[in-house]
């Protein structure tokens, strides 16, 4: 079966499922109503989509998996109807269409959120035709996610990375997060390409250099090679790096950057506090390698609503920001 063919087969069998949802007639059948008007509101499907091709390539019949994709896609929906919110981003337009709020009052669309959270976990404890212990590691998994002991967590910096990180994903017999950001890739090819399995906790020298040395992790590394090959013509010999893996980090990779440099720029789509830069700070601190390090990310700020572009741009680690951090190493 082609991707294409595949991808709609999961699509209609995730916008079936979530139709039969929050349907009963109950008294409060004006908050099913706003649940409902938020989450059959179109999209991508994209996390569900990946659930169910999980499921299929780990042998599992497909439809089984729908109940937690379909999980998975409530807890999406929350995000958004709260995200949308004037206390939030103050949205009036989602997928084309009055934002949930716009339509049911702000009371409503916060319970709205709210509900579709808890209905997400007893998705998934009530999945059909699986045993109790799955289903009861699957609520478990979603409910403390960020502290599983032993967690892999990789950034791709394109489409074949993302690719490959799956695959590496799927036989690795570990939990595994892979983050990834919305809009579009690099449009790098992909499809018949030979899969890969990627060494976990391993990144990788992307040029060389003697002055600077710049990490970056996923697709900040993108703007980040081509700020580096401005920098040298420029006069500033830049090594770039992309770490691939922030747990566990690269060890000999940034025992290697400590030896030989003493300017550091890193540069990551995330929050600088108790992120990859820190980590890394602390790294060098801890072996004591004599390196100055520039972190660039999201500080510890209320950030404004825009378009990618816009907010790399505010937070100082778009393409200029990351050019300006790299000359400013001459200094």
């Amino acid at each position: 079966m082609s991707y294409e063919t595949q991808y709609a087969a999961y699509q209609q069998g995730i916008e079936d499922y979530l139709a039969g949802l929050f349907t009963a007639d109950t008294p409060y059948k004006k908050l099913y109503e706003s649940m409902r008007y938020s989450l059959l509101a179109g999209g991508k499907r994209i996390r569900p989509v990946l659930t169910l091709e999980f499921a299929r390539l780990g042998g599992i019949d497909w439809h089984l998996a729908l109940p937690y994709g379909c999980a998975l896609e409530l807890v999406h929906n929350y995000s958004l109807i709260h995200d949308d919110l004037p206390c939030m981003d103050n949205d009036d337009l989602r997928r084309g269409k009055p934002t949930n709020h716009k339509v049911y009052g702000e009371t409503l669309a916060v319970l709205a959120g709210d509900a579709m959270q808890p209905e997400a976990f007893r998705l998934m404890a009530e999945a059909p035709c699986l045993p109790a212990e799955n289903r009861l590691e699957a609520v478990r998994t979603m409910a403390a996610f960020g502290a599983v002991p032993g967690l892999t967590i990789a950034a791709p910096m394109n489409e074949p990375e993302l690719r490959n990180m799956m695959y590496t994903a799927l036989g690795s017999g570990h939990p595994f997060m892979i983050r990834y950001p919305r809009g579009h890739g690099e449009g790098l090819p992909w499809r018949g390409e030979k899969f890969e399995t990627l060494p976990v906790g391993r990144g990788r020298r992307l040029r060389e250099g003697a002055d600077v040395a710049l990490l970056t992790v996923g697709t900040v590394g993108n703007a980040a090679a081509r700020a580096a090959g401005r920098a040298a013509a420029e006069g500033v010999s830049v090594a770039h790096y992309d770490l691939r893996f922030v747990k566990p980090l690269d060890e000999a990779l940034l025992d290697e950057v400590g030896r030989k440099f003493r300017r550091v720029v890193t540069v990551e789509d995330g929050s600088l506090r108790g992120g990859v830069g820190e980590a890394v700070a602390a790294f060098f601190n801890g072996r004591g390698y004599d390196v100055r390090v520039q972190r660039l990310g999201i500080g510890d700020e209320w950030v404004e609503h825009g378009t990618p572009g816009q907010l790399y741009a505010l937070c100082g680690y778009d393409e200029e920001g990351i050019l300006r951090a790299l000359l400013d190493t001459r200094a």
